[in-house]
Order: C-alpha cells, then sequence, then structure tokens
C-alpha cells in the first residue's frame, strides 16, 4: 500500500496574513491615536481664548436669559447665529464645576460630530467592527487637517451644524431605502435644527432635492418638501415668540447682511490654496481609494446612494461655504464642504478595512505595497500631522484650570469687574449678560454699533476692566477711554 503522504506545511507568515495584520494594526493605531488627541483636546478646551464667549450664550440660557440684543442694548454677546448650538451647551452649564463644565461642553461637541458619521458608517458597513473601524479612521483624517481639527479645540457652531446635516443624509438615506416614513420626520427635523444653528446650512435643501432628483427618486420630493415647511414653521414660530422677533432679526440677518467683505479674488485663491495645503493626508488617502480597486462583494448596496448624496451637499454649500470665507469674521471653518467630503473619503475606504479586503492585493493595482500596508501609511502620516498641528494648539495633556482662577478674581469682585473677552464670568456671578468685545467690534463694521451710553449703562458703574491676556482684540476699551493703554488698542475708529 502506497502511504498517504501528509500535508505541506502552509507558512505561518504570508503575505496575505501580513496584509491583514497590516490593516489590524493601522485601525489600532488610528484609535489610540485619535483618543490621545482628543483627550488633549478636551484638556485644552477650558485655556483657549475663544472657547468661554462661545459658551457663555449657554450660560445665559441655563440663567434664562435672552442670548440677543437689539442695536439699542449694549449688553451684547455676539451670538450672530441661530440658538441651537448654545441649547445643546446647556446641560454642560449645569455643571457646577467650571473647569469639567468646558470639558462637559467639548463631549457634547464631540457626541455632535462623530455620532452621525457612527450612524452613517454603521448602515453602509451593515457590521459593527468596520464601522468602529471607519470611525477610527474618520477621527485621524479629521485631525490630520488643520481646518477639520479646528473644530475639537476651537468649539464653535460648525461641528453640531454638520452633525445634524449628516444626520439628515443618514436619515433620508434610510427612507429612500423603505425603512420609514419616519425618517423623512426626522430628516426634515434635522435640517431645520442645522439651518437654526448655522444659516449657511440653508445649502442643504437644495443639496438633498438635488440627489433626489439625480437618483430619481423624485416620488419623496413633495412629502420631504411638505415636512421642511411644517417643522421649519414650528420652529421658526418657536424660536420667535422665545427670543423676539426684533432680535432675531438683527442678530441672524441685518449684522450678516451689513457685514463687509474682507477681501476679494486675492484672498479666495489665499483660502482655496490653504484647503488645498492641509489636506496633504487626505490626497494620499485619495489616492489609495484610487489604486485600490473596491471588490463589488465588499460594497454595501447603500454605499453608492450615500457617496452620491454627500457629493451633492457638499457640492452645493460650496457658494455658501466661500461667501462666507469673504465676509470680515468669516473662515475656512464655514467651509462645510470639507467635513462632507472627508466623510466621503472615509466612505472609499471602507470596504479596504474589512479583513477579506486585505486580500485583494492582486485585483487592487497596490502592487506590492497592499491595501493593508497603504492603509498603515496613511494612519502613521496622519497621525503624525495631527499631533504636530495639535503642538501647534497648544494642546494640554492634563485639565487647564485657569478658569477656575479667573472666576475666583470674578467672584471676588462680584458686581464691580468687567471682563470684555470672558462674559462667561460674570454670567456665572453677577447673573448678567455684559458686552462682549468681539460683539462691539463685529457691530462696528457692520455700521451697527451701539452708543457709548448703552455700553456703558450695560456695564457696573465704576468697574474694572479685566483682559486676560492674550486676546485678539481691546476694541471695548474705546467705549472706556478712561483704560485705554497704549499698544494695546485696536486699529480703528470711535464708535
Amino acid at each position: 500500500m502506497n502511504a498517504i503522504p501528509s500535508p505541506s506545511p502552509q507558512p505561518r507568515f504570508t503575505p496575505g496574513r501580513a496584509r491583514i495584520l497590516a490593516v489590524r494594526w493601522a485601525l489600532w493605531l488610528a484609535a489610540l491615536g485619535s483618543l490621545v488627541i482628543l483627550w488633549g483636546a478636551l484638556c485644552t478646551v477650558p485655556g483657549l481664548q475663544w472657547n468661554p464667549p462661545r459658551f457663555a450664550p449657554s450660560y445665559a440660557l441655563a440663567e434664562g436669559l435672552n442670548i440677543y440684543a437689539t442695536r439699542a442694548s449694549g449688553a451684547h454677546l455676539g451670538w450672530f447665529y441661530g440658538p441651537v448650538f448654545a441649547l445643546w451647551g446647556v446641560p454642560a452649564a449645569w455643571v457646577p464645576q467650571i473647569t469639567w463644565s468646558f470639558m462637559v461642553w467639548a463631549l457634547l461637541n464631540y457626541v455632535a460630530i462623530f455620532g452621525p458619521v457612527w450612524l452613517v458608517l454603521r448602515d453602509v458597513a451593515g457590521e459593527f467592527r468596520s464601522a468602529f473601524a471607519g470611525c477610527a479612521l474618520f477621527a485621524v483624517l479629521l485631525l490630520a487637517n488643520a481646518i477639520t481639527q479646528s473644530l475639537v479645540f476651537v468649539i464653535h457652531v460648525d461641528g453640531l451644524c454638520v452633525g445634524l446635516g449628516t444626520l439628515a443624509c443618514w436619515s433620508l438615506g434610510r427612507a429612500a431605502a423603505g425603512r420609514g416614513g419616519r425618517f423623512l420626520h426626522l430628516a426634515a427635523v434635522a435640517v431645520v435644527l442645522a439651518v437654526w444653528t448655522k444659516q449657511v446650512a440653508v445649502s442643504l435643501v437644495p443639496g438633498i432635492f438635488l440627489w433626489l432628483w439625480w437618483t430619481r427618486q423624485t416620488r419623496f420630493m413633495p412629502t420631504l418638501f411638505l415636512w421642511l415647511v411644517v417643522y421649519g414653521g414650528l420652529i421658526t414660530a418657536g424660536f420667535f415668540l422665545w427670543f423676539g422677533g426684533e432680535e432675531l432679526l438683527f442678530n441672524l440677518w441685518l449684522v450678516h447682511a451689513q457685514n463687509p467683505r474682507k477681501g476679494g479674488w486675492p484672498l479666495l485663491g489665499t483660502e482655496m490654496g490653504r484647503m488645498v495645503s492641509t489636506a496633504v493626508v487626505w490626497w494620499v488617502a485619495t489616492l489609495l481609494v484610487l489604486l485600490a480597486r473596491r471588490p463589488s462583494a465588499l460594497e454595501s448596496t447603500s454605499g453608492p446612494l450615500m457617496r452620491k448624496l454627500l457629493g451633492c451637499v457638499a457640492l452645493c454649500h460650496l457658494p455658501l461655504g466661500l461667501t462666507a470665507v469673504l465676509k470680515a469674521g468669516g473662515g475656512l471653518n464655514s467651509m462645510h464642504s470639507l467635513n462632507y467630503l472627508l466623510l466621503l473619503l472615509v466612505l472609499g475606504l471602507l470596504p479596504l478595512l474589512r479583513p477579506a479586503a486585505a486580500g485583494v492585493e492582486r485585483a487592487s493595482g497596490v502592487g506590492r505595497l497592499g491595501a493593508g500596508w497603504g492603509l498603515l501609511a496613511v494612519v502613521g502620516l496622519g497621525l503624525g500631522v495631527a499631533f504636530h498641528h495639535a503642538g501647534k494648539m497648544n494642546a494640554q495633556w492634563l485639565p487647564y484650570r485657569g478658569q477656575e482662577k479667573m472666576l475666583a478674581t470674578a467672584r471676588a469682585s462680584a458686581g464691580h469687574i468687567y471682563f470684555p473677552w470672558n462674559p462667561l464670568l460674570t454670567l456665572v456671578t453677577d447673573r448678567k449678560v455684559y458686552p462682549f468685545d468681539d460683539a462691539l467690534y463685529c457691530l462696528h463694521l457692520a455700521r451697527l454699533a451701539p452708543s457709548m451710553a448703552a455700553v456703558r449703562a450695560a456695564v457696573p458703574p465704576g468697574a474694572i476692566l479685566y483682559y486676560e491676556e492674550p486676546v485678539q482684540s481691546c476694541f471695548a476699551l474705546n467705549y472706556f477711554p478712561e483704560f485705554r493703554a497704549g499698544p494695546r488698542l485696536p486699529v480703528g475708529g470711535k464708535p
């Protein structure tokens, strides 16, 4: 009898296994690295000069105060956006310890950014592991771009606004997939709340309807339009009754309408060049998507529809985003198209995050590098750039506690001290709105400056003006000439 040959031993470390291992390394590195940077951002948030005035409206609402004022008033917080973001931060304002209050506020912002992204990735990926991996990669790419990384350090309305826009996209995608008419309601509410977070989000409406037309799902148009009108009318009426029609129109429309431009085509070219240059890691990731052809077996049926939807929303936002960049006080944070394009990029990379995708080297065209090794390179480069940007933000690795010292100073002199660049402190101690320095400057630029008498009347008589350096400007000193101090004066005339 012939002996049965024993099977030849399989190599323990094959190229395929090496590529799968590379994918796992990349994902663990992405998760751990992004968590470290997010922790640093969380610790840094209380110490950045723009965060206290942006958190102040939430404190004002927690005290039952109106965050909007007309020109006749001097008590301006400078809240020229809708009230949704301020309302979102109210739970953080209820936290009694000020450092932890800031950190809870930042956590709420992170939930607004990453929560809707998780929902989209969970639907497209179809499984928990791939969605988690996609979230980790999204975090790395978000942090690897200086423009989008600012969302986690300098907290502003844009994170919540884009989050609501992404939630609207997820809801509409589910409605189009036959998951139930309730998702059309959710999509309409999310769009309305996004617009009431930041006005430029109105671009969601043409973006969504363009997608419905492109994908031949026009049957949803009448119903969606109806719910947009219904929920838009109800929410708008509620806010007008709450905050006052005149106050809302003055701050949300008139100030922006009269706000001058800070530049033209040269400025636009400079800012667009900055968008391109800060997205180096995104370009490398895009190259990986183009080289690594997605196997059809790994493609979710909802993936192409969601990519088209995000593309339509990003495209329709471009005109408003670029216009906002050119306005005085505007910046690239208003370019929400970048955030939607980032999610679009991650959806393109999503098939490569699955273990099976690491073994498709021959069909992908990536060559010897392999999809897994390319992904590891993108994550490593991304984290290196992200830590560099975090260093430029002076990231702290233990919670910044300077606000506690400032609050102790404010309490010791309650009713006798005025912080032009930190209205949050006197909201805590005096439970009153005192004029915010940058609000006075913006109103001055828009030729809507309140009178000197109105501003001085909004501050306690004989109060000491306290600027915690560094600050962006000392414009409020124009209203209090007795406190002027040579080099600290901003450029500009008296109001």
